[in-house]
């Protein structure tokens, strides 16, 4: 296989992975999406789509995963504002996952975002106390 063949096969998976999407076959998109992010695990034009995939086709739990793994990445390479949108997303799903809460206020302390970790401290007790969930892990 040639340096151009090589080229065209990651293009196509791509473009498969995107056409999967489009066109919601999410079972496909989960099985590209997979492979890509092996390749590009970096890549969060990959990610939000895949995890949206994973969402859909019932497996929210490793979205979550997937998404929070990638979180912490950024969180310890000092990328915190792609760390503060994926944290976000991932309370959207998951909204008494507790990593992902003290991951975001860790990260908007970090950037001085006092206002948005009292908002968020803010939200969550509400939240935690509407279902009396202990915030403090034992």
């Amino acid at each position: 296989m040639g340096l151009l063949d090589f080229f065209k096969k990651e293009q196509r998976e791509e473009e498969i992975f995107n056409s999967a999407m489009k066109a919601r076959d999410y079972i496909t998109a989960v099985k590209v999406g997979e492979k890509l992010l092996q390749k590009y695990p970096d890549s969060i034009y990959i990610i939000n789509p895949y995890t949206e995939a994973l969402i859909k086709t019932g497996q929210k739990e490793k979205a979550v995963e997937v998404l929070l793994y990638f979180a912490e990445r950024k969180t310890a390479e000092e990328y915190y504002d792609v760390a503060i949108v994926i944290l976000k997303k991932i309370l959207k799903i998951d909204p008494y996952n507790l990593k992902a809460l003290r991951l975001l206020i860790s990260a908007l302390q970090k950037k001085e975002l006092f206002f948005g970790v009292f908002k968020t401290l803010e939200e969550s007790y509400k939240r935690f106390k509407k279902y009396k969930i202990s915030y403090c892990s034992h």
